[in-house]
Order: structure tokens, then C-alpha cells, then sequence
């Protein structure tokens, strides 16, 4: 039988907290490097929109064909550059997001199975597979930018500017109802192929699939994932008192430096502690949920079901003479 919830944050919120920020640590490398490949995908494709401005006649200056070109081209020029930016963004995003995520997936699939997560399981979790989680990161990135980029177009094909503000308002606010079931339609594809070893198009299918069987829960998942980040805005907010307390003991030089030490060390445990424990926490409540409450619905006769295999093979563990017990070795089959 799963834990509960609150039992399982209990026990290993130190493991919690600590591989959350390494695994922070390790996304922030990867998005550096994943920003610069962006980039360096970015400046060929400007020069090559410079020479095609001079070999077409635009301008036979390279800075100045750069600067007609969109005047030129109008809304085809528009689009094509957004959608580079989107797919830029999309591939700077899913590179990171793909250890990120799957890292903290297989931790918590862990904690929750033998409760007992480590630096290796993040490790092993956050690469394995690394290119297709990648795909399927950039993949859903794009999916979740198409309403938006179908909303840019729109506004740029309205040369004549038939739409009213009212209208465009309107669109404004499908595109964002469109991106949040769009959201909850896809919450679960990352999990189901973390968790699952499912492919691309089976962990998205699921995933979309999930959300229709099983929508009040998909939307309490996400309610309960922003509720535990709001905790975050709260103490944020308790933050921010100290600064009044500054203003009011202005003069008093004893005070403020106390007020300031206190400000200094609030702020080492806001960033490094609250932040990627609650962020954590969040995550975590996910998979939680998906466990308990979404996949035994899903998969009622599915033998890799947590709530039996995990328990059968814990015993099967426990009756390994101490001796020859080697925790690292312990491996709990899912499927």
C-alpha cells in the first residue's frame, strides 16, 4: 500500500531538498549549453537572411538588408521568425527539462516504492534515455505554442484591422483557455514515459488520454501542484516585511543591522532551501497522485501496479540474509 503523502515528505524531506538542488545545479550547466547551441543556431540563419536581402535587391548593404527584409516580406517574414524563436526556445528548454524532470521523476518513483532515493537514482534517472525525453520535451513545448502562434498570426494577417479590441480580447482569452486544457491534456506525458518507458507518442496519447477518463483529478493534481508553489509568493511576501521594518527603524543604526542580518540569512533560506524543497514537494505531488488516485483506473490489471509489485519485491528484499543485502543492487521492477 502506498504511503501516505504527508509520511513520505516527513521521512525524506533532507533527500528531498538535496536532490532537488543538485539536480538544479545540474540543469542550470545544461541550460547554458543549451542556450548557446540556440544561439548558434539563431546567427546562421540571420546571415543568411542578409544575403538573400542583397541577392534579391532588397539592399546591396548587409545591415540595411537585414533592416528591410520584415518590411519587405510583411507577415510571411513575421511568422517564419516566430516560429525559429518558438522552435530556439523550444529546443533551449527541452534539454534541460529533460534531466530535470526525469531526474526528480525516478527519485520520487523511488522514494515512494522503498523510500530510500540517492544521488545515483538521480543521475541514472535524469539521463537515461536523455535524447528521447529531450524530443518529447521539445515536443510538447511545441504543442503548448501552437495556440499562441496561431493567435500571432491571426493579429498579423488582420493587415486591414477588421478585428476589433473586443475581438481580439476574445481570441486572447480562447488562446489561454486552449493553452491551459492544452496544459492539463499533456501534464502527465513526462511522468507516463519517465515512469512507464512508454514511447513519445503513447506517453502524450496516455497522457491525453488520462485527462479525458479522469478530469477532476488531473485538475486537482494541478490545483494541488499550485497551491504548494503558493507557499513559495506567501513567504515571499513575509520577505518583503522586512523592508518596512528598514524604513521604520531608519536612524536607529543597531536595529537595522540587525533587521539586515536577519533580511541576509531569510534570504540563504528562501532561495536555497524553501524554493527547491517546495518546488519539490510540487513535483512530487504529481507523481503521487498519478500513483494513488490516476493509474489504477487506468491500469486495473497491470501487475507492475505499485501498490502490489513494490511490496512483493520489499519483501523479497527483506528476506535476503543481512549479510549478503547490497541496497544498491536492490532493483524494483515496475512492469
Amino acid at each position: 500500500m502506498i504511503p501516505r503523502f504527508s509520511t513520505l515528505i516527513r521521512h525524506n524531506w533532507p533527500s528531498i531538498w538535496g536532490l532537488h538542488l543538485l539536480s538544479f545545479i545540474v540543469t542550470s550547466g545544461l541550460s547554458i549549453g543549451a542556450a548557446l547551441l540556440a544561439y548558434l543556431i539563431f546567427i546562421p540563419f540571420v546571415i543568411v537572411i542578409g544575403l538573400v536581402g542583397v541577392s534579391s535587391g532588397v539592399s546591396s548593404d548587409f545591415g540595411e538588408a537585414l533592416n528591410q527584409f520584415p518590411t519587405e516580406y510583411g507577415v510571411a517574414f513575421s511568422t517564419i521568425m516566430i516560429t525559429l524563436i518558438i522552435l530556439l526556445q523550444a529546443l533551449a528548454q527541452a534539454i534541460p527539462y529533460s534531466y530535470y524532470y526525469s531526474g526528480l521523476f525516478g527519485v520520487f518513483k523511488e522514494m515512494i516504492a522503498r523510500q530510500a532515493p540517492n544521488t545515483n537514482t538521480l543521475m541514472t534517472s535524469g539521463f537515461s534515455r536523455f535524447v528521447k525525453s529531450s524530443l518529447l520535451y521539445f515536443t510538447i513545448f511545441l504543442i503548448l505554442s501552437i495556440p499562441f502562434l496561431c493567435l500571432v498570426i491571426i493579429i498579423q494577417l488582420d493587415q486591414a484591422e477588421v478585428l476589433s479590441f473586443s475581438w481580439i480580447l476574445f481570441l486572447v482569452m480562447i488562446t489561454i483557455l486552449l493553452f491551459i486544457f492544452t496544459a492539463l491534456s499533456l501534464m502527465h506525458a513526462p511522468i507516463i514515459f519517465t515512469l512507464e518507458q512508454r514511447s513519445i507518442a503513447d506517453s502524450i496519447l496516455s497522457s491525453v488520454r488520462v485527462t479525458f477518463t479522469s478530469l477532476g483529478k488531473v485538475i486537482l493534481s494541478a490545483l494541488t501542484y499550485i497551491g504548494i508553489n503558493f507557499i513559495i509568493v506567501l513567504f515571499l511576501g513575509l520577505g518583503i516585511l522586512f523592508i518596512p521594518l528598514m524604513i521604520v527603524a531608519k536612524g536607529i543604526a543597531p536595529v537595522q543591522v540587525l533587521i539586515g542580518i536577519l533580511l541576509f540569512f531569510y534570504g540563504l533560506f528562501f532561495v536555497f532551501f524553501l524554493i527547491p524543497f517546495i518546488h519539490a514537494v510540487s513535483l512530487k505531488s504529481i507523481v503521487y497522485r498519478y500513483y494513488k488516485h490516476i493509474r489504477p483506473p487506468c491500469y486495473p490489471h497491470d501487475p507492475s501496479n505499485i501498490s502490489s509489485s513494490a511490496i512483493v519485491e520489499s519483501k523479497l528484499a527483506n528476506s535476503i540474509p543481512s549479510d549478503d543485502k547490497n541496497e544498491g543492487n536492490i532493483i524494483i521492477k515496475w512492469h
